[in-house]
């Protein structure tokens, strides 16, 4: 196994904290406006359903709200069940993922020297600092 140099210890602690920032930093738009476009996509579709509800049952406005309101909880329902095994297998898949990455790991851990695992250690705890400054919290 090839030794890591300081350089490379930094540079991916660096890229760590580049791909941390980036998630953080397009929170406003992943919980911003793509749940303001499903919340738009979902009104539309109630709009949808309630015409097409009123005009092939010709219905008053209070039965075509409570045929709505049923269709949309059918609808739910299905998409809960089918989201639910997809997130079994997905759960599945990353516990496999992990524990594999967790043996690499403990592998590298036990093959560096004493020196790397100093550089390794000191890299983490300057991150840290360096992540709680940045956000304001020290």
């Amino acid at each position: 196994m090839t030794s890591i140099t300081f350089r490379q210890i930094i540079f991916r602690l660096s890229m760590m904290g580049l791909i941390l920032g980036i998630l953080i930093n397009t929170y406003d738009i992943l919980f911003g406006s793509v749940l303001e476009a499903l919340h738009i996509l979902f009104e539309v579709i109630e709009v949808v359903l309630d015409n097409v509800v009123e005009s092939i049952f010709h219905t008053g406005v209070h039965e075509t709200q409570t045929i709505v309101f049923y269709l949309l909880v059918a609808i739910g329902v299905g998409v809960c069940y089918g989201l639910s095994h997809a997130f079994v297998k997905l759960f599945h898949s990353i516990t496999d993922t992990c524990t594999s990455c967790k043996t690499m790991s403990q592998l590298y851990w036990h093959d560096i020297t004493i020196i790397q695992k100093i550089l390794w250690i000191g890299g983490l705890i300057l991150v840290f600092i360096a992540s709680l400054m940045f956000f304001g919290l020290m």
